[in-house]
């Protein structure tokens, strides 16, 4: 009975070393965080690294990718991060508008 306790922690031990290995590549420099605004660079990896977290823990509790996925506080976090992105886009497309509106060029 020993060798799935065992089994358990070796699991264990290899969902903790990816869940370090996700972590390291979220510290890099994250080009879908680029073109944010500080506050909204930080909510992003913020958001980023609590997805990485969650997922891991569900991953420990045996759930497949998908099923982490569609897990609640996964995908909110998700609908936020796409939020974010949204309102960056939308941010530069208005600044495009309003420098175009400026120099006399109507602009869609």
């Amino acid at each position: 009975e020993e060798k799935p306790k065992d089994s358990l922690e070796v699991e264990a031990d290899r969902l903790r070393q990816w869940a370090q290995s996700l972590m390291a590549q979220l510290s890099q420099p994250n080009p879908s965080t680029s073109g944010l605004n500080p506050s909204g660079t930080k909510e992003a990896e913020r958001l980023t690294t609590e997805i990485a977290e969650l997922k891991a823990d569900l991953a420990a509790q045996g759930l497949t990718e998908r099923e982490q996925d569609k897990e609640e506080r996964v995908l909110m976090r998700w609908v936020r991060l796409a939020e974010l992105r949204q309102w960056e886009h939308r941010d530069k497309k208005h600044d495009n508008k309003e420098a175009l509106q400026h120099k006399g060029i109507q602009g869609e």
